[in-house]
């Protein structure tokens, strides 16, 4: 994915951009297969995955190329005076939920 990223004088043309408007939340982009996030233009950019397969998660130079079913979505929320929170969620059904807390309230160690 990286091989295919914006050309760095283009991002940093834009980060530039972005840092001169405050009120920028996040930039969101997708189709990357792959949750990722970083500080970018004074902000947080977020890459969202795809709503099918993703790249497997190997951060050597020399991984080799693949992928995993592990189709997730992402909601996000703005809510004034807090703005965007993201949620991350797989679509395949996973065990649980399961409680933190006894029926007493004690925490289950």
């Amino acid at each position: 994915m990286d091989k295919l990223r914006l050309d760095p004088a283009a991002a940093d043309s834009l980060a530039a951009l972005i840092a001169r408007y405050p009120n920028v939340e996040r930039v969101i982009c997708g189709h990357v297969h792959r949750p990722m996030f970083v500080r970018f233009g004074g902000t947080i950019a977020s890459a969202i995955p795809a709503p099918a397969h993703q790249v497997a998660l190997d951060l050597r130079d020399d991984a080799p190329s693949a992928f995993m079913m592990e189709p997730p979505y992402a909601l996000h929320r703005y809510e004034p005076g807090v703005g965007i929170v993201t949620h991350h969620t797989y679509v395949d059904a996973a065990e649980g939920p399961y409680p933190f807390y006894e029926p007493e309230g004690a925490l289950i160690d």
